[in-house]
């Protein structure tokens, strides 16, 4: 017998004892009060359920062992193996005999990659720019060329409209002053003055300015000193601020705004000429 059932044992009797302590004190107290005997009436009660529960004890006990005995099946669909067919079973095959053998795959090795060294990677790298050099010197020689077309286009231009009034030397002042001006050469501006018979006006000489000051890509401040220091008797009366600002006054002239096309430095006068 377990623990837990001798608690249950315990527990039963703990309680029937309590029962049958209160029964013979309720009996005693009805019958010396009321003069009733409760025995009569409860033994044939308490006779009645002990016999019961005995059968039930009895029948129960000799159930099991015929139940036993005859090896009945209560499963209810249920497998259940005995000992006996247990140790009867044939120990079945292991499991590496049944499964089937396993063809090997053959594994392909991949080929490794061969890293060049460093050093090899540096020296590939290092040809793309070997020629840094060269290609700086043929963008220097490429702008110096598009600069030198453009000046020419000035001097001529210059020549074209300027001769009319100035004589060959101041016209040939001019064009050196010309050089200073795309050079940046500022100090080494010198003045020149029109002819008196046919003095330039000031909108074209500042039209003039503008026009040579576009291809050059001049700012307006750089255009206004050279013409305030190359025309001081034709520009006396004109401050710098003046002529910064009025550079492409529309008026009555002889000089028109030429204004380049898309970014091309030929001038207009120079193109219908040649036509």
């Amino acid at each position: 017998m377990t623990h837990s059932n001798q608690n249950h044992t315990k527990k039963a009797s703990s309680i029937f004892a309590v029962a049958v302590i209160l029964y013979a004190i309720i009996a005693t107290y009805i019958y010396k009060n009321s003069q009733v005997n409760l025995m009569d009436y409860t033994t044939p009660v308490i006779l009645w359920t002990v016999g019961i529960i005995l059968t039930c004890a009895i029948v129960q006990r000799y159930f099991e062992k015929f139940v036993a005995f005859i090896d009945m099946d209560f499963s209810f669909g249920k497998q259940i193996i005995s000992n006996s067919a247990i140790q009867e079973l044939p120990i079945e095959k292991s499991v590496t005999e049944e499964l089937p053998i396993c063809k090997e795959i053959p594994i392909i090795e991949e080929t490794p990659i061969v890293e060049e060294p460093t050093a090899n990677k540096n020296t590939a790298l290092h040809t793309f720019v070997d020629n840094y050099e060269e290609r700086l010197a043929e963008v220097e020689q490429e702008k110096a060329a598009k600069q030198k077309e453009i000046l020419n286009a000035i001097h001529e231009y210059t020549t074209f409209v300027m001769a009319e009034y100035f004589t060959k030397e101041d016209l040939a002042v001019l064009h050196k002053n010309i050089e200073y001006l795309a050079h940046g050469q500022t100090d080494l501006y010198k003045p020149i003055r029109s002819k008196s018979d046919n003095p330039i006006k000031s909108i074209d000489i500042r039209h003039y300015a503008w026009n040579i000051g576009e291809r050059l890509n001049l700012k307006l401040e750089n255009r206004a000193m050279f013409i305030h220091i190359l025309f001081p008797h034709e520009l006396k009366d004109a401050t710098l601020d003046y002529l910064a600002k009025n550079l492409r006054t529309q008026d009555n002239c002889k000089i028109p705004l030429d204004i380049p096309k898309n970014g091309d430095y030929h001038f207009n006068c120079m193109m219908k000429e040649q036509e």
